[in-house]
């Protein structure tokens, strides 16, 4: 059987609120009943105890479902590829969960971080679960994830009359709370890709707003590739992480 949608869970859970009318009986209103049945607020089984609601497996399976469909509908709004959206947690023991909760500590400061190092070890995926945590938490604001390389190719397509203008471009990357941008190593680092993104950095570090930047590179070539500019508001708001635990990939 198919998970059910969100819309679906509400559906059901709005269906059981009609099928019970509760009254609140006696005059210090902490008794809550229907008829002559004691229920919960959620169609369930009252516990024993004055204004004690539990609700059953039910209604407690239906509300993971509905928060599992709202939270991959947040991912995919987010632009978080699927493959990672739908990854098994990595292992948290190491120094990948140090990095980890290193940046997540830093969540809503307006940092700036570069993540850089080995392929494979999990820099992609420590950006997602970063996403996934600040739609857990309901912060306020959204997400985004992207390529370096996807964030280039839009500003080109707006020259040509096939996407949005340049300025559009921008204000669609300075607007999230949160920003990934990965593989930062795969540009051609010309003195045009260097000034729109050196745009991009210092308006969301003026803005107060999170960016996390992934690269392939080691920190020396990461700072290189930045400029001094953008890395003085690194060592100011974040610094470089170096990722230089082993691949994830070769252990499968």
């Amino acid at each position: 059987m198919s998970e059910p949608t969100l819309a679906e869970c509400q559906r059901r859970l709005e269906q059981r609120r009609r099928e019970v009318k509760i009254t609140v009986s006696g005059a210090s209103g902490n008794v809550v009943k229907a008829g002559d049945v004691r229920v919960s607020c959620f169609g369930g089984p009252l516990r024993d105890g004055p204004g004690v609601c539990e609700p059953s497996e039910a209604d407690i399976e239906a509300r993971q479902q509905a928060r599992q469909v709202v939270i991959s509908g947040a991912l995919a709004a987010s632009n978080v590829p699927l493959r990672h959206a739908n990854r098994e947690p990595l292992d948290r023991s190491g120094p990948w969960n140090v990095a980890y909760e290193r940046i997540l500590g830093k969540l809503g400061t307006g940092f700036t971080i570069v993540l850089a190092g080995l392929r494979g070890n999990g820099k992609t995926q420590l950006g997602v679960e970063l996403i996934r945590q600040f739609i857990l938490t309901e912060r306020r604001g959204s997400a985004l994830f992207s390529t370096a390389t996807q964030f280039f190719m839009a500003i080109k397509a707006g020259y040509d009359g096939q996407g949005k203008p340049e300025a559009k471009v921008l204000a669609q990357y300075r607007r999230p709370r949160l920003l990934v941008i990965d593989e930062l190593a795969q540009r051609r680092e010309s003195e045009w890709e260097r000034l729109l993104l050196y745009e991009l950095l210092n308006h969301r570090y003026n803005d107060l707003t999170d960016t996390l930047l992934i690269s392939n590179q080691d920190v020396r070539q990461a700072e290189l590739s930045l400029g001094p500019a953008i890395v003085s508001r690194l060592r100011e708001t974040g610094g470089i992480i170096q990722a230089d635990w082993a691949s994830y990939r070769e252990k499968v």
